[in-house]
């Protein structure tokens, strides 16, 4: 019996339409077709750093070619906001190597945004592209 009123009040919890609205105005909210990345620059030197911008750089000119518009980083609160009305609530750490200061998030409405690992080659956003 005890079991069955936790049930209950766990049910009546995961119903409540109220606690599912959460505040969402500090959030950067996404719902055309773009990419996000962080504004920035390699740090003169760097050779890691020249690497995984020069990746960054030549996924982006694919996502363009594919219509996809820049989104800069503002904030680190993201919302990519689906055409089917389905969300999906990022908040974005601070990078803590050279491949997540220049790492890039793809976002068709239609689909799932994809997060772009720039250590893999460029047939990751291709196939996203082309995925209906």
């Amino acid at each position: 019996m005890k079991y069955l009123s936790l049930i209950a009040v766990a049910t009546l919890f995961a119903c409540n339409q109220e606690r599912a609205k959460t505040d969402k105005t500090g959030y950067d909210v996404i719902t055309e077709k773009s990419y996000v990345l962080r504004p920035v620059t390699p740090a003169s030197g760097d050779s890691l750093e020249t690497v995984f911008f020069n990746k960054q750089q030549e996924i982006i000119s694919i996502l363009q070619k594919g219509n996809f518009k820049a989104h800069p980083l503002v904030n680190d609160s993201l919302l990519f906001r689906r055409n089917n009305g389905k969300e999906l609530e990022i908040v974005l750490p601070q990078p803590s190597d050279a491949a997540g200061k220049f790492s890039i998030i793809a976002f068709d409405p239609e689909k799932n945004p994809l997060f772009i690992n720039l250590h893999k080659g460029t047939s990751q956003v291709e196939q996203y592209i082309s995925a209906k």
